[in-house]
């Protein structure tokens, strides 16, 4: 899980990126690259686009396994791409350990800016680009700083992965950054990266054994955009063609897909949906009615919808009860329950404010 913070001025359609990673490992899932990918995709009018981790991609900018509809080809004079593993760095201490300097590396992206004639420039991930402290909050500001300089200077956009830090991160959560706050306060743009949580999993129908291979993607902080709701990926494996006599089964990568999760509505027509709301209205053979509190257990409401819709998950029978209670098209009222012989709650159809399905 990672966020993602923009420090950027202005830029209109962008065309050439250059992606500087800072490290191969793994942690980074290609959130770097499904920008560069996303923003190249936009440019050239392809369809479709798609995640690659570093290892996909070489220093020339072309991939080794495309699950983006876009011909390697393309990509030469549109993305650029340069592995620093250690030195230089963007900023650092001097030799006294006592005072913040600018580092060998923002002249060095200056330079590759000019010669590539890039929009964007992706650093990934930000820990790995100085040699500050990245809990300390003046330090911070000094580093964002130059990102800032750089991108209005150059008039180019800067975006640069982060680490979050430990324990539960909240989709959408402008903190989940870590390190000192003054990186969320540069940035122009954030986004959080999370994987699917156990509830989603359960609203969604994805089994727990398979829900870390989806991820959402929210907007933390818009400055300059509208909020809009998640957009969900999955990991996808890819096979790379490379089978050899001696090594027939050849090998797979990990990219990420676009994924459309199912909406709580999708796939019922109008006719089961009056017949959900007549069997809820009529109660159970017994006189009793449905109840949609969680120990109805047999009255349960969302059991009326699943007999109806035997391929939605509880979770989102639940959804669909719930939101008819918000809309009023169901209530709760008092009723005589024949087993008991008490009065209890249950739940009834208002007639008057049932949709015309």
């Amino acid at each position: 899980m990672i966020a993602l913070s923009w420090a950027s001025a202005q830029f209109g359609s962008l065309a050439h990126i250059l992606l500087i990673c800072s490290t191969n490992a793994s942690y980074s899932v290609g959130v770097a690259e499904y920008f560069s990918y996303s923003c190249l995709a936009r440019a050239m009018k392809a369809a479709n686009v798609g995640f690659f981790s570093t290892s996909s991609l070489t220093p020339d900018g072309t991939m080794l396994a495309p699950n983006d509809g876009i011909d390697p080809s393309e990509l030469k004079g549109w993305l650029f791409c340069r592995d620093l593993n250690s030195d230089p760095k963007l900023t650092e201490l001097d030799s006294k350990g006592r005072r913040r300097q600018v580092g060998a590396l923002e002249g060095m992206l200056r330079r590759a800016i000019a010669r590539t004639g890039c929009d964007l420039l992706i650093l990934d991930p930000f820990v790995k680009l100085h040699g500050l402290n990245e809990s300390d909050n003046p330090d911070m500001d000094f580093v964002c700083s130059l990102l800032i300089k750089i991108a209005q200077d150059c008039n180019i956009a800067v975006d640069s992965p982060a680490h979050t830090h430990k324990g539960a991160i909240t989709a959408g959560d402008a903190d989940a950054r870590r390190g000192a706050s003054a990186q969320r306060d540069a940035g122009r743009l954030d986004y959080t990266f999370t994987v699917m949580s156990e509830d989603e999993a359960k609203q969604f129908g994805i089994a727990a054994d398979v829900r870390k291979s989806y991820m959402r993607l929210d907007k933390a902080k818009a400055n300059i955009v509208r909020a809009v709701k998640a957009r969900w990926f999955r990991l996808a494996s890819i096979r790379l063609d490379n089978t050899t006599a001696l090594y027939p089964d050849g090998d797979e990568m990990q990219a990420i897909e676009r994924w459309e999760p199912p909406e709580t509505w999708a796939g019922v027509d109008g006719e089961t949906l009056n017949a959900i709301l007549n069997a809820i209205d009529a109660g159970l053979p017994d006189g009793r009615r449905y109840i949609d509190h969680g120990q109805a257990k047999d009255r349960a409401a969302w059991l009326a919808v699943q007999k109806h819709c035997p391929n939605k998950p509880e979770a989102q029978c639940r959804e669909m009860i719930k939101q008819w209670i918000k809309a009023e098209v169901l209530f709760r009222d008092k009723y005589p329950n024949p087993l008991r012989r008490e009065e209890e709650n249950g739940l009834f159809v208002d007639a008057d404010k049932r949709p015309a399905y």
